[in-house]
């Protein structure tokens, strides 16, 4: 797990979206139970405020191309 909790993460166990959250220690956490096995998959995918932001910047670059193309 990671050493810092991070908002974004996205935890997987067999396959099934888990609850995160941060530990006493600021660490990352998901509550599975201590009889199950099975394959854990941690992936950041960011948060939503991130992806917005991401396209809010490719329009944003897009129309300054636009700008530049049509000034020259």
């Amino acid at each position: 797990m990671p050493y810092i909790y991070y908002p974004g993460y996205t935890v997987r166990f067999d396959g099934m979206l888990m609850d995160t959250f941060e530990t006493e220690n600021g660490f990352l956490g998901c509550n599975i139970a201590k009889q199950e096995d099975g394959k854990i998959e941690i992936e950041y995918t960011g948060t939503k405020i991130m992806k917005m932001t991401q396209i809010l910047s490719i329009f944003a670059l897009i129309a300054y191309i636009i700008y530049v193309w049509k000034k020259h």
